[in-house]
């Protein structure tokens, strides 16, 4: 649950367009992130990063990942976070700010992935060190890392 504090933190820093508490970026980057280590289900995972005022990484992040993981000494033991990739209606769809469908292409997925056979159990996906996309069971349980856009008060104006 995010406190009024952590509201009031997040508004001012997209009005001014910096990092919010808690929420860090590489250098001239148009993102700031934040990670919990602590592995989750990808419906708690998305629910801490939505109310934060971001969304879960995806491949629009690829370029900035590294940089910041390697600035900040992170790695995951997995090699694996929730991304805000999930299937709904049997097509796979980002579940962030944009609200048009966006095509992901075979070369985002890990090979084998998505499989071909529809499966309740494998309706969320994570990224791998490399930012490629793979297919998991939404009960399973990685990290994450929340990504805001800093830039993103120009797109809600």
């Amino acid at each position: 649950m995010i406190s009024n504090g952590e509201v009031v933190v997040f508004a001012i820093s997209m009005l001014f367009g910096v990092c919010a508490e808690n929420f860090h970026c590489g250098t001239q980057q148009p993102f700031c992130f934040w990670t919990r280590n602590i592995p989750s289900n990808w419906i708690t995972a998305y629910t801490d990063c939505t109310q934060r005022g971001g969304s879960l990484v995806s491949s629009e992040h690829s370029a900035y990942i590294e940089e910041w993981m390697s600035s900040m000494n992170i790695s995951f033991a997995s090699g694996r976070v929730w991304s805000s990739l999930r299937r709904i209606n049997q097509r796979f769809q980002l579940l962030h700010h944009r609200p048009e469908f966006q095509l992901i292409s075979p070369s985002e997925w890990v090979p084998g992935h998505p499989l071909l056979q529809w499966s309740a159990k494998r309706d969320c996906v994570v990224v791998n060190q490399r930012m490629l996309y793979e297919s998991v069971d939404c009960n399973d349980s990685f990290p994450l890392i929340c990504a805001i856009n800093i830039n993103r008060k120009n797109e809600l104006s």
